[in-house]
């Protein structure tokens, strides 16, 4: 009962703050100009952007069916791993973060799956796309640097004026971890140490953590032509990714004009919004891709409205989707995808 609560809780206050960065970003916007605006935008970039965001979960689902195949899951389909991504992206606009859990849940229904294996995979790709997030940021940082110096300049004054705190917690980890670390190793020496392994809930656990270091292991143990498939459609995810946004410039006389340098800003500042802990990214995406498009001398409502063009364009796919999706999965025959001479 607790735990529903709390949940109800934690997807009340992400709406709420959803909400909030929504009134913020549109307060100042007249509704009638926006609409009026909406009757000269080019649908059919719009609807090019939709089909980028479709190749590149395809390419998301081939390159985690990699990630199964030095597990033993050499039977796992694109199209169903498809689905399950979809479920994902489903479940995030519902509630964040809960994507990563429902689309190994969907896996696990239709292929068995182990859900604690299949986390481990989602985790190594996570890694993988934070890296690529971090370079794409920093390509951004370098080719635009004029144009964005002003602003990561006022966010360094900002953490640099708050240091004191931050030197605190920093004094106090130094001092606690080795502790910690010291009391554990007393633990393992003594007779207690024996009892506790035998406990069904460190079972549990230890059984949950080998299988997670299983699926974070899959990318090193993926064969030579495995590992080039892999690297080769993560780069092709994030080409979709970028062009998703950069071929929506053209949809509006506003910004048809922007070259490659904003589209990677857009690019990188529109994923920060999405990773907001807020449903789908929803005002977070709007605010900061619309403070980006002013650096390049876009008005504040066009910058709104390009934002809010191609973040709505990319809900409704992800909502229809995902919700096909989900009517797939729970329809498709349910079969075991692992060779049983492999390993997990």
């Amino acid at each position: 009962m607790r735990a529903s609560i709390k949940k109800g809780l934690s997807y009340f206050f992400s709406l709420l703050v959803a909400g909030l960065l929504l009134w913020y970003v549109f307060r100042n916007i007249e509704l009638d100009y926006m609409l009026a605006k909406l009757k000269d935008v080019r649908f059919e970039f719009i609807i090019i952007s939709i089909l980028l965001a479709v190749l590149s979960n395809v390419f998301r689902a081939y390159r985690w069916n990699l990630l199964f195949r030095p597990l033993g899951y050499h039977g796992l389909t694109t199209f169903r791993t498809f689905l399950a991504v979809m479920v994902g992206y489903l479940a995030n606009l519902a509630v964040p973060r809960m994507g990563e859990v429902s689309k190994c849940g969907a896996l696990a229904k239709t292929d068995k799956v182990p859900l604690t294996l299949s986390i481990g995979t989602v985790v190594a790709e996570r890694i993988v796309d934070l890296l690529c997030l971090v370079v794409i940021f920093g390509a951004t940082l370098i080719i635009e640097f004029n144009r964005l110096r002003d602003i990561f300049i006022s966010i360094f004054q900002e953490k640099l004026s708050g240091f004191e705190q931050y030197a605190a917690f920093g004094i106090a980890l130094v001092i606690l971890v080795p502790t910690a670390i010291f009391l554990f190793y007393l633990f393992l020496r003594s007779g207690l140490s024996a009892k506790f392994r035998r406990l069904t809930l460190y079972v549990k656990v230890r059984t949950f953590l080998l299988e997670l270091i299983n699926g974070l292991s899959s990318i090193k143990d993926l064969k030579r032509k495995e590992q080039r498939a892999f690297w080769v459609s993560t780069v092709l995810i994030w080409v979709c990714y970028y062009y998703m946004a950069f071929i929506v410039f053209y949809a509006l006389d506003e910004t048809i004009g922007l070259g490659f340098g904003a589209g990677l800003a857009v690019l990188s500042m529109g994923s920060i919004g999405m990773a907001a802990p807020v449903q789908g990214g929803i005002g977070a995406f709007h605010l900061l891709v619309a403070s980006t498009l002013a650096l390049y001398g876009i008005d504040e409502t066009d910058g709104k409205l390009f934002a809010t063009i191609l973040h709505t364009s990319q809900m409704l796919f992800y909502l229809i989707a995902g919700a096909v999706a989900i009517i797939l999965v729970a329809l498709i025959k349910r079969k075991d995808t692992k060779e049983n001479h492999d390993r997990i």
